[in-house]
């Protein structure tokens, strides 16, 4: 339920910036190309406000850190060797592998439903301003949808709930691949952006396939996994739509298959030791 609150304030913020995004696209005459940089900026001051906001909390961390650094040195001890044994017993822990399989198999798809689908839609006569007040309110009817995922999910398995929120995908994936319409696309479009209602759930499964002490270490090595894909999978997905959309989700669709498969064969059913 922790993760399902959270993601109602994100996907509620979310859901808000879309809506004004169309909004200043429909009615405002902002031009297309320029509003991407102007919009993104915004982040930034997002960022620093942020920071500014939390500084008595993660000031105390940095401290801390530096605090221990000395104590190492005073007792002979290493940073580099400790973190590097750490690393090592992060890599020996099977979910960890499979987790990372599973986001660079999911990888593609991620790309192609995030950054092309809204280009693919206006290539078959969707309009743009329509597509963001669609997507503002799926997205909001996701935030309350989280909620009843994680009521629902209670004392049922984390793990049929993730294997489904990897499942779906396919569907909107191959629907993508051979949208000819306006119509299908929106489909897909819906099924793609609905399905996120899961994600709390799928959150707290990965979070309990690990060990208490190590979890935030495992979770970091995810995040630079998943960074990583959306380093290389972008450019790669931007390459492949030029050549052909229906490729581009195509492989995408295999990927999740196969990231099902692997999950599904791999993955335990509780916490357990590797």
């Amino acid at each position: 339920r922790y993760f399902a609150l959270r993601d109602l304030f994100l996907l509620g913020g979310d859901a808000a910036g879309k809506g004004l995004a169309g909004l200043l696209l429909a009615w405002a005459g902002l031009d297309l190309a320029w509003s991407f940089p102007i919009l993104s900026s915004a982040f930034l001051f997002c960022c620093a406000l942020a920071l500014f906001m939390a500084r008595k909390d993660y000031l105390p961390v940095f401290q801390g850190m530096a605090d221990k650094k000395t104590l190492e040195k005073k007792e002979g001890r290493s940073f580099f060797k400790d973190w590097r044994g750490r690393m090592r017993a992060a890599f020996a822990s099977r979910p960890l592998r499979v987790f990372g399989a599973v986001h660079v198999l999911t990888g593609l798809y991620a790309a192609a439903a995030g950054d092309y689908a809204l280009p693919m839609g206006m290539a078959l006569g969707v309009n743009l301003e329509s597509m963001l007040f669609f997507g503002a309110g799926i997205t909001l009817l996701n935030a309350f949808l989280g909620l009843l995922c994680a009521r629902f999910a209670t004392g049922r398995s984390y793990r049929s709930i993730y294997l489904l929120d990897l499942a779906i995908d396919a569907l909107p994936a191959l629907l993508f691949a051979f949208a000819e319409s306006g119509e299908l696309f929106l489909v897909a479009y819906s099924i793609t952006r609905l399905k996120d209602s899961f994600a709390p759930i799928s959150f707290a499964y990965l979070h309990d396939c690990f060990e208490e002490g190590n979890g935030l270490l495992y979770l970091g090595v995810l995040a630079s996994v998943e960074n990583g894909c959306g380093l290389v999978f972008p450019a790669l997905g931007g390459w492949l739509f030029d050549r052909s959309p229906r490729l581009l989700f195509f492989l995408g669709c295999i990927g999740v298959v196969l990231a099902f498969l692997l999950a599904s064969r791999l993955l335990p059913g509780k916490r357990e030791k590797y």
